[in-house]
């Protein structure tokens, strides 16, 4: 796991700790730099979470997680997910991006392949973010992104 992934882990559990002992979670230490100061979100180094899946309230403990480490790394987050209610992504250090469920796509008429779409779908936006880092959340993103990692060509 590397230093990035130790320290969400670390921010992610104290996270749930807080919310299940029903305390309201701290928001990220604030910089001294001003609005004005802070680089603009896409020159910005990137971490992509992926979110499958996942039920408000773990979105919730999830992006608490994230904008704390991301704000003590200056990196902005994108959140890839198929949840269409997106206005709960809405925070100056976060893009979401919209990937459509296998079911919704399964339900088109006469779909291709849908996991062939996700899967060039996802290399497509890795591509555009350029991410240091990719965490999926919830079984659903972890086996996406397990089955996206074991598509790709070697080099």
């Amino acid at each position: 796991m590397t230093a990035l992934g130790k320290r969400f882990a670390a921010a992610l559990e104290a996270a749930r700790a807080a919310r299940a002992a029903n305390t309201p979670a701290s928001a990220p230490a604030s910089t001294s730099a001003t609005p004005a100061e802070t680089p603009p979100l896409n020159s910005r180094r990137m971490v992509v979470a992926l979110m499958f899946g996942q039920t408000p309230a773990e979105v919730d403990t999830a992006l608490l997680a994230l904008r704390k480490i991301a704000a003590e790394n200056d990196h902005g987050i994108v959140i890839v997910t198929d949840r269409q209610d997106i206005e709960i992504f809405q925070h100056p250090d976060c893009i979401a991006e919209y990937l459509p469920a296998i079911d919704r796509l399964a339900s088109l008429p006469n779909p291709h392949d849908p996991y062939l779409y996700l899967q060039d779908r996802l290399a497509i936006l890795l591509r555009k973010w350029e991410p240091v880092q990719v965490l999926p959340f919830g079984d659903r993103s972890v086996d996406m992104f397990a089955a996206f990692q074991a598509a790709q060509p070697r080099a």
